[in-house]
């Protein structure tokens, strides 16, 4: 029976309280009861504040289109003739391109969240020379260079990469990153379970988590310590668990991985308010690079409170954030997911549009006075329950399973929809071996044969094997097709 709500907001009602300064928040688009304005409020007379809200809309408004600019706003206030400068340069830009100038923002935002560039070029440097380079080259095609620029692993990287676009802006991608000898990463993603537990329990967990904190199996900070070799050579890290709240060790972990200038990813069923806190700082200034929340009907009491938070808290500090939604019966997933949408919209939001991202449905949600103008506070998305874990027997994600199949074999080939052939990274897992892939069919108690059965201590190790087991999979491939199953379903049946 589907519910009236997920979240239960009205246990947290200070977050949703509208601070002093809320019609400052609506005159730059942000949440009504955002808090992010009392770094440049505070301290300053009303006299000052009116003037200098007035500024920044008028004369630099890109700055309230991204969060990462909102919420950095002392750094551009500190440098305002820059910011009105790089402003006139967008629109230039927009009219050279005809790009949306929603999307070239987006591209800026991306720049200045990468920490490894930013770490040795002043960040609004950095945009002006990216725009500079596409308005001298005087084409209307750029995505390659804005695509490679928060890739960039140094400001020579950076710079060498703006030098060869400009002497030649109709390089393809892969020509660009070879002809300006940009060092790539090795492998573009990682996967790090850094627990097993989860005090939360949702009840179709394909992991299997043990409630028990001493039965947990744990990474440690000395286990990071020795990955920092491979962490170096990737472009993204993805830290999940079992639930990372949960990891006594969660915060060291975290800002061990930003000292590195390594972007992660943060994947949880939502925290505890001092442990937001706590990692705010890092949601804010692009070390953190995106943070998913689960919201389901499964939760007990806990999982029910943090979520809940967690969601109220992110939209008060500003924090963009992706709302994974997990439906029993993918038949059912549309009218499910209504009272979520009820509940954002309780939280000062409203659908802003959606979007397809890699094959699956992203539903965007900003503030309601502030839609199509600002990047999406939430983004939502839905997926089935499929049989994993304890819900290895449940009917109806063996039924999702079926109609998945259905869809996924109707060209003859279901390899696609396999995670390690569209380039998903290998995850290191709280046991210390690594999994092929993060596929919830693949994980926890399915059975299938790891990628390795050990930490591994080289880039070059962890590629290898990677390597030799794709080769692997083409056997699996081929039987899938031939049973008409998935190969996750062959994977399973081989590893056991």
């Amino acid at each position: 029976m589907t519910p009236e709500r997920y979240l239960h907001l009205d246990d947290h009602a200070d977050l949703l309280e509208m601070p002093e300064h809320a019609a400052a928040n609506q005159y730059l688009g942000l949440p009504l009861q955002s808090v992010v304005l009392n770094k440049i409020i505070d301290g300053r007379s009303p006299a000052e504040i009116g003037p200098l809200l007035h500024e920044i809309a008028t004369e630099a408004p890109f700055l309230t289109t991204q969060t990462i600019f909102t919420n950095n706003l002392s750094y551009f206030i500190e440098n305002m003739p820059r910011a009105k400068e790089l402003q006139n340069k967008i629109m230039r830009m927009h009219m050279q391109t005809s790009c949306p100038i929603l999307q070239i923002t987006g591209f800026l935002a991306d720049i200045f969240a990468n920490r490894r560039l930013t770490g040795e070029i002043d960040a609004l440097e950095a945009l002006h020379l990216f725009i500079d380079a596409v308005l001298e080259s005087r084409v209307q095609v750029f995505q390659n260079l804005a695509q490679l620029c928060p890739l960039c692993r140094s400001a020579t990287d950076f710079k060498n990469l703006l030098k060869t676009f400009k002497q030649n802006p109709e390089t393809d991608l892969d020509q660009l990153r070879f002809k300006s000898k940009m060092s790539f990463p090795r492998m573009m993603g990682l996967g790090i379970k850094i627990l097993d537990g989860c005090r939360v329990q949702c009840q179709f967990c394909s992991e299997d988590t043990k409630a028990n904190p001493d039965e947990w199996q744990m990474l440690t900070m000395d286990d990071f310590r020795a990955l920092q070799p491979i962490l170096e050579e990737v472009g993204q890290v993805a830290i999940t668990g079992g639930e990372p709240m949960d990891h006594p060790e969660l915060l060291e972990i975290c800002r061990f991985l930003s000292e590195l200038k390594v972007p992660f990813t943060l994947n949880t069923s939502g925290g505890e308010r001092e442990q937001l806190e706590e990692l705010l700082p890092m949601l804010h200034d692009g070390s953190i690079r995106s943070i998913t929340v689960s919201i389901n009907n499964q939760f007990g009491a806990l999982g029910k409170r943090r979520s809940s938070q967690t969601a109220a808290f992110l939209v008060q500090q500003n924090v963009p954030f992706k709302a994974h939604f997990t439906a029993p019966r993918l038949a059912e997933m549309q009218d499910d997911i209504q009272p979520l949408v009820n509940d954002l919209r309780c939280l000062g939001l409203d659908f802003a549009g959606a979007e397809n991202h890699k094959g699956t449905q992203v539903n965007n949600f900003a503030p309601a006075h502030s839609l199509g103008l600002r990047e999406a506070s939430v983004r939502l998305v839905m997926a089935p329950m499929y049989p994993g874990g304890r819900w290895s027997d449940n009917p109806d994600a063996l039924e999702n399973l079926r109609q998945i199949t259905r869809q996924a074999s109707q060209g003859g080939d279901s390899s696609g929809f396999c995670r390690l052939q569209r380039g998903a990274p290998p995850v290191i897992r709280a046991d210390r071996t690594v999994s092929p892939c993060d596929n919830n069919m693949e994980g926890g108690c399915s059975g299938v044969t790891r990628l390795m059965d050990r930490l591994p201590r080289t880039i070059g190790q962890l590629l290898q094997a990677k390597s030799r087991y794709s080769r692997r999979m083409r056997g699996i491939y081929r039987e899938a097709n031939q049973k008409g199953v998935l190969p996750c379903v062959v994977h399973r049946e081989k590893g056991k």
